[in-house]
């Protein structure tokens, strides 16, 4: 994963003009990784992009690339993350459209992304739907923090309201050999 992300250039959704969109092409249905810094929590996401500025390189030694086709990586916002999570609906290869605006507020203008579906992609080859693939991601983030998140305690919360009743116990049991 850490090899791949130093390959790939970064994509900004900022540098996108105000009225301006973007088409980009989801490598995954779901953010490839997600993780907590100072600033909060972020969502890596790999995907395919045509005729875009992108940043190249780490800080301070970055360098801007225009006019670039091909694959990148992006972190969304978490409004724009639920949106590309919600348009990929499970599937890759989704081609979105991601428009940027502005809306008027109290505090005065703030930035808002408005996503298009422009296709429904393909559905994913893993064995792991999404349900079960949050299950797995909420799970384990229990363990980074310390909890103790045993075979019962997974097949319980396997079986809670948010999960919708699509995870078997004989599932979860699978999906518990899965987890970090």
């Amino acid at each position: 994963m850490t090899e791949e992300k130093q390959n790939n250039p970064s994509f900004a959704f900022k540098s996108i003009p105000l009225g301006q969109s973007v088409e980009l092409i989801l490598d995954c249905a779901q953010p490839a990784k997600t993780g907590e810094s100072r600033y909060g929590t972020w969502n890596l996401w790999f995907g395919m992009v045509n005729g875009v500025t992108v940043t190249e390189g780490r800080k301070p030694n970055t360098k801007e690339i225009s006019n670039y086709s091909g694959k990148v990586i992006f972190f969304p916002a978490t409004k724009l993350n639920e949106k590309l999570i919600a348009a990929a609906n499970g599937n890759i290869e989704v081609k979105v459209k991601v428009i940027k605006t502005a809306k008027e507020t109290q505090k005065g203008l703030i930035t808002e992304y408005l996503v298009e579906k422009l296709s429904d992609g393909r559905p994913v080859e893993s064995s792991v739907t999404p349900t079960e693939t949050k299950l797995i991601n909420e799970a384990s983030a229990l363990k980074k923090q310390g909890y103790d998140v045993t075979l019962d305690l997974f097949i319980k919360a396997s079986q809670e309201p948010q999960y919708e009743n699509k995870i078997s116990i004989e599932r979860a049991k699978k999906l518990y050999v899965m987890l970090e």
